[in-house]
């Protein structure tokens, strides 16, 4: 760890201000461009996951219509058989052909999971439909009979076996409308997750940005004006011949262009000095000649 500090310092001590800037600048771009990116990600992760719960919402209210129309296709033979009407019969036929249409349209967009609970539940409506028209037959057979010849016995056990498969059917829609609920409250938690994330990344990403323009000022104000105000200050105190030369340690120190500047300008303040001292001198010797 040591050794790492050592070879930053010498690399940081080792590049002009220009190089610096740019160094400090790149990694503060880095952050907020990472935080401003984990917020956009956030979002498109929200509209997936809003895309998501609309479908299994969807998917959701086809499975209850179904299950409805169902128990109505149940209704709807028990009708039939106390009415024996034109009207019951097609009113039945159009409620079959309904939960034919809503099965395959929940098949189109089902999940692997569902896909073969679905398929059941098409198998079940087929032999249910068949089993529908034996029952019509039956009923229409025993209803152009006389009363005292009538035998219900035969309607009566096939209207069991469809019992049987109405109750199957329900239990299966049950089941995708159970597992449908479920999945749509994974997805609500991810949504709610999410939102979190986004909300943190996007209170993060504001202040990031408004910390890269005020260090950016900070850092020009700390590295580039005042050190240039100092050296404009040590040349109008060389002008008044009143230049301290340790008032510019700190701006000698430096390694970049700024430090160059200072080093130079007491180098030749020196020189300044040197000549003043040799003028002085020789003034003073003419001087002394004269009287």
């Amino acid at each position: 760890m040591k050794q790492d500090t050592f070879f930053l310092t010498r690399w940081w001590n080792g590049k002009n201000l220009q190089s610096r800037l740019a160094f400090v600048f790149t990694i503060l771009f880095v952050l907020c461009f990472l935080t401003l990116s984990i917020f956009l990600l956030n979002l498109v992760q929200l509209v997936q996951l809003n895309e998501q719960a609309r479908t299994i919402y969807e998917q959701t209210r086809q499975v209850y219509r179904l299950e409805a129309m169902i128990k109505q296709y149940q209704l709807g033979l028990k009708n039939y058989e106390i009415s024996s009407s034109s009207l019951a019969q097609e009113e039945l036929t159009a409620t079959g052909r309904s939960i034919d249409e809503t099965i395959q349209s929940l098949k189109v967009g089902a999940s692997a999971a569902h896909a073969s609970t679905l398929d059941d539940l098409a198998d079940q409506k087929n032999n249910l439909t068949s089993l529908v028209t034996r029952i019509i037959d039956a009923v229409d057979l025993e209803d152009s009979k006389d009363y005292e010849e009538q035998d219900w016995t035969r309607v009566e056990q096939l209207d069991a076996q469809a019992a049987g498969l109405f109750d199957e059917m329900i239990a299966d829609t049950s089941l995708v409308s159970s597992d449908l609920a479920g999945q749509l409250q994974d997805v609500q938690g991810n949504a709610e997750m999410f939102s979190l994330y986004a909300l943190f990344s996007g209170l993060l990403a504001l202040p990031m940005f408004f910390f890269l323009a005020l260090l950016a000022a900070l850092i020009n104000t700390l590295q580039i004006n005042l050190p240039l105000e100092r050296l404009a200050q040590a040349v109008k105190d060389l002008q008044e011949r009143k230049l301290n030369p340790s008032n510019m340690e700190g701006l000698t120190r430096r390694t970049d262009e700024i430090g160059i500047m200072a080093r130079e300008f007491l180098l030749m303040a020196e020189d300044l000095g040197q000549r003043d001292a040799r003028l002085a001198a020789e003034v003073e010797e003419i001087r002394s000649k004269i009287k």
